[in-house]
Formats: C-alpha cells, sequence, structure tokens
C-alpha cells in the first residue's frame, strides 16, 4: 500500500491500517506496515563571534526549529575542544572560557533536532592581548660607594620668618598702589561729572530701559544731556540752562516731547523702544 504522512511520527513501528491503506481502523484482517519518517536536520543561521576577550569568547547562532547547541574549538580546524548544551532552543549562545590570550581560534556550530543535526562552516577569531606591563627600573649603587659618616647643617628660614619679610615687602608696596588707585578714581570720577554737566559726553547713549516721569540715574542724565545738543527748541534751551541731573522731571518730559514731535514720533514725553531706537541710530 502506497501511505502519505503529513505529521512526525517515531520511526520503526507497526501500524495496522484497512484496505485502503487508513491507520488505526478496526478491520477484521488488518494490513500491517513498517512507517518510517525522514527528520530533515535543522536550519543554522547567523553563526558569528559575538564578543572576544583575553581569555573568553561568545559565539551565537539561530535554527529554524527547537534545537540543542554544540561549538567545537580549538587551534586549527580539528578543533579537539568542545561545550554542548542539551536544551532546545532556536536562539543559541555558547561562551567559550579559560582561551589563550592573543591566539587565534578555529570554531564551528552544531545543532540537532530529534537526531537529525546540521554544522555551520568554520568561524575564526583572535582573543585578545593581555595588557603590557612596564617593568620598573632598578637603579644600582656602586659597591664601592660608602655615605658620608657626618653630615653639615643646613640653615632653612622658617616659615614664620619667610611670611613675615613677605608680608612686609608686599604690605607697602599694596599700600602705595592702593593710595595711587584712590587718588586717580577721584580725579576720573570728577572729570566725568563735569563732562556730563557741560555736555561734552553723553555716556555712550546706551539705554538698556525705558525712562519716565519720576525715574532716577544715570541714564536720565545722559538722555537730558543728548536733548540739550539736540536743541530741538526752547524747551531744550531751558533744560540746558537748568543744568543736568540724575531726575527725570518736569523740564526733561517737555524737553523730551519737543524732541519727539521734531523727529516724527509721537510726543508723548515717554522714553520708549522708538524714541531709544531714534537715538541709537
Amino acid at each position: 500500500h502506497a501511505f502519505h504522512c503529513s505529521e512526525a511520527v517515531p520511526t520503526g513501528l507497526d501500524y495496522p491500517t484497512d484496505d485502503n491503506g487508513a491507520i488505526g481502523s478496526f478491520v477484521s484482517n488488518p494490513v500491517w506496515f513498517t512507517l518510517t519518517v525522514n527528520i530533515n536536520p535543522p536550519v543554522i543561521t547567523s553563526a558569528s563571534v559575538l564578543s572576544v576577550g583575553t581569555s573568553i569568547a561568545t559565539i551565537a547562532w539561530t535554527t529554524d526549529v527547537p534545537a540543542t547547541s554544540e561549538v567545537v574549538y580549538g587551534a586549527t580546524t580539528s578543533y579537539g575542544s568542545s561545550i554542548s548544551q542539551t536544551a532546545t532552543s532556536t536562539a543559541h549562545s555558547v561562551t567559550l572560557t579559560g582561551l589563550v590570550s592573543g591566539a587565534t581560534y578555529h570554531a564551528a556550530v552544531s545543532s540537532s533536532y530529534y537526531g537529525a543535526t546540521a554544522t555551520s562552516s568554520d568561524l575564526i577569531f583572535t582573543t585578545e592581548l593581555l595588557p603590557s606591563v612596564v617593568s620598573p627600573v632598578v637603579i644600582g649603587v656602586p659597591a664601592s660607594y660608602a655615605p658620608p659618616s657626618t653630615l653639615e647643617p643646613v640653615s632653612i628660614p622658617t616659615s614664620s620668618a619667610l611670611s613675615g619679610a613677605a608680608s612686609s615687602s608686599l604690605g607697602s608696596e599694596s599700600s602705595f598702589f592702593a593710595a595711587e588707585l584712590v587718588s586717580l578714581r577721584g580725579e576720573l570720577e570728577a572729570l566725568l561729572k563735569k563732562a556730563l554737566q557741560e555736555g561734552k559726553i553723553t555716556a555712550g547713549l546706551r539705554f538698556v530701559r525705558d525712562l519716565r516721569r519720576g525715574d532716577r540715574g544715570a541714564d536720565v542724565r545722559s538722555l537730558q544731556v543728548y536733548l540739550g545738543k539736540a536743541d530741538a527748541g526752547p524747551d531744550a534751551r531751558m533744560l540746558r540752562a537748568h543744568g543736568y541731573t540724575d531726575y527725570f522731571g518736569i523740564l526733561t518730559f517737555r524737553a523730551l516731547r519737543e524732541y519727539q514731535a521734531s523727529v516724527g514720533l509721537p510726543a508723548t514725553g515717554f522714553f520708549g523702544p522708538l524714541t531709544r531706537k531714534k537715538i541709537g541710530s
């Protein structure tokens, strides 16, 4: 009888059939036959050396069906050493230990599925070298050398004596420069104040904030100086005649409105972004 089986069954067992070849039918005159099933070996893919150290290496691969794991390895393709795992899986990973540093190894992986075994091609890897160790240099002393029996005393000044001398010298110099700095700073401030009052400088005309009536500061004085020099009308001349201060009062307010009107800006008397941009340009 011809028989086709789509599922794997144990090999070498006898099964009863009827006249049409159906297995397991209860018939009065069964026909017995021997069923032999051929099982294909697993398909090995992606076999590679994942990582290598000075004395270990990890090899991994995959199979299309759950199968066992084994790695054979050695210095040549004759291998000689092996590690196996009986647990079945489709993802395999085996770590080799006790390897020699800086040595080249050959390895091959294999997996078995119900007695059918597949083996990969040869894999080659080299373990890492151990870090080099620098030997200490030993300087020999001649046998004829003899240390002196006595040592002459050396006078070393104490830290307090050194710090006292240094402090005395530095202290006098520091006092001199500090006095000079104070004097120069006073002269500079007097010159700047006089120049601002006379309208000779405008402190760079760098305004970083809005100004309105009641505000105080050096930037208010700079604005007053600018308005006096711009001379947009009688209010500017009145501000200049009164003298420049750090206070944004009624004279500054009127002179600012006068200037804004002369340059085509809204005459609000408020020193905001538009006026700051105009003056800055």
